[in-house]
């Protein structure tokens, strides 16, 4: 895979995990505060958020950069293992976009008490923040893989820099 399909490939799938997270915290955001289990989860996805967001930024600020190359294909790599996870993701936001939720807050209250609505089901829930966490593993993987790659290109152009005076 060259480096441009390997950053636009990497770009991709850190673009489909912001859209993800950023549907299931707006469909959760309401509901943070009626359960401590649903605030967790709506946390842990924001974080999930920010580590996409600033792989998004790494990944297009190093696109260009040919000495970025291995490090784009090797954070291609672990994105691809992530694709799966993302796509369940996926589907489970479009799930919770289908099910109607009530529209009033004692009724809500009711239902989240009883773990009658699919989103806010115990089991559910849990499942949504295994998912989450093994994906916010993977992305700092990466995040921790570009960062290995910068180091060393850095303290090569200061070896070179030491080795021209």
């Amino acid at each position: 895979m060259t480096e441009v399909a390997a950053a636009a490939s990497a770009a991709g799938l850190a673009s489909l995990g912001i859209q993800c997270c950023k549907g299931l915290t707006t469909y959760y955001n309401s509901y943070k505060a009626y359960d401590e289990q649903i605030g967790a989860v709506h946390e842990q996805i924001q974080v999930l958020t920010a580590l996409f967001e600033m792989l998004e930024r790494v990944l297009s600020q190093n696109a260009a950069n040919p000495s970025q190359a291995s490090s784009l294909q090797k954070v291609d790599e672990i994105l691809n293992m992530c694709q799966g996870r993302l796509q369940v993701l996926q589907a489970f936001l479009e799930t919770c976009r289908s099910v109607a939720l009530p529209n009033s807050t004692a009724v809500l209250l009711q239902k989240i008490k009883a773990r009658a609505l699919f989103p806010f089901k115990k089991k559910t829930l849990l499942t949504l923040r295994e998912n989450v966490q093994s994906l916010r593993d993977d992305i700092q993987f990466a995040l921790s893989v570009l960062q290995m790659y910068v180091s060393a290109i850095l303290n090569s152009a200061e070896m070179l820099k030491l080795t021209q005076k």
